[in-house]
């Protein structure tokens, strides 16, 4: 599967800005902030 960049990722990439890339499932249509940080094992 090819990789899909934002521009803000392509803006970092230009700079040499180092960041990763975490996904999540939103199927379930929860894609508010603490859905989103329990799903990448964050804390709200």
């Amino acid at each position: 599967m090819a990789e899909t960049k934002t521009n803000a990722m392509r803006m970092l990439d230009k700079s040499k800005v180092p960041y990763s890339i975490m996904t999540y499932d939103n199927e379930d249509g929860q894609i508010h902030g603490a859905a989103v940080a329990e799903k990448t094992w964050k804390t709200a």
